[in-house]
C-alpha cells in the first residue's frame, strides 16, 4: 500500500505562489537549543509532560512551554491554549501535516496565528491574505527532542477581515510551496 508523501500533499494542496509579498520586516529566523532553555510550564501543557516542559521565547516575544512525549512527540503550550503534535506522515489512516496553526479571532476578526512547523530549518513560512499580499512568518526552531519550528503573529487591524483578510498558512522550501493550509475564524463556543 502506498503512504502519501510530501510531494502528494503538494500535488493536492497546490504549489501556486501568489505574486506580492510584503516587505521583509520580520526578523530572520533561529534555532535554540532545548537543554539550553529554562524549565517550566504553562497550564495548557498536559501533566505527565511538565517536568521536561522548557519555556521559549520566540521572535515575536510570545512565550510558549514545550516538552518532549514518551512517544518521540512533543507538546506545546501558549499560555491559554495548546495541545500535543505527532510527527508528520502516514499512521491510523490519517495523515498529520507539518504545520499546525491555530488562529485566535475576536468579533469575527483573525487577530493572530500562532503554532508549529515540523521541518528542518531551511523551510518558510508565510501567511498568504485574500488580496495577494504574503508575510514571511519568522520561526524559533528548537533542537532535539522536540525538532520543530515555533511561530506567532499578530494581524494588523487593517488585515484581519474582509478583502484583505488572512486566508492561508504556506510552508514552503525554496518557491516550491510543501504544504498549505486555510486560514479562518475559530467556530463560536
Amino acid at each position: 500500500m502506498r503512504r502519501p508523501t510530501a510531494l502528494a500533499l503538494v500535488a493536492v494542496l497546490g504549489a501556486a505562489l501568489p505574486a506580492a509579498v510584503e516587505p521583509a520586516v520580520s526578523p530572520p529566523d533561529r534555532i535554540v537549543s532545548f537543554g539550553s532553555l529554562p524549565r517550566g510550564w504553562f497550564e495548557a501543557i498536559p501533566r505527565d509532560v511538565r517536568k521536561q516542559a522548557r519555556i521559549v521565547t520566540l521572535t515575536s516575544g510570545q512565550r510558549l512551554a514545550v516538552a518532549p512525549t514518551r512517544n518521540g512527540n512533543f507538546c506545546e503550550a501558549f499560555r491559554s491554549f495548546g495541545g500535543c503534535r505527532a510527527r508528520p506522515g502516514y499512521f491510523r489512516g490519517r495523515i498529520y501535516p507539518m504545520v499546525g496553526a491555530s488562529t485566535t479571532a475576536r468579533n469575527r476578526r483573525v487577530i493572530a496565528i500562532s503554532g508549529s512547523v515540523i521541518a528542518p530549518p531551511d523551510h518558510t513560512l508565510y501567511l498568504v491574505h485574500r488580496d495577494g499580499a504574503v508575510r514571511r512568518l519568522p520561526l524559533t526552531y528548537v533542537t532535539r527532542p522536540i525538532d520543530a519550528g515555533f511561530f506567532y503573529a499578530s494581524i494588523p487591524q487593517n488585515r484581519q477581515r474582509g478583502p484583505s483578510a488572512p486566508v492561508r498558512i504556506q510552508l514552503r522550501r525554496g518557491q516550491t510551496v510543501i504544504e498549505s493550509q486555510s486560514v479562518g475564524i475559530p467556530p463560536r463556543r
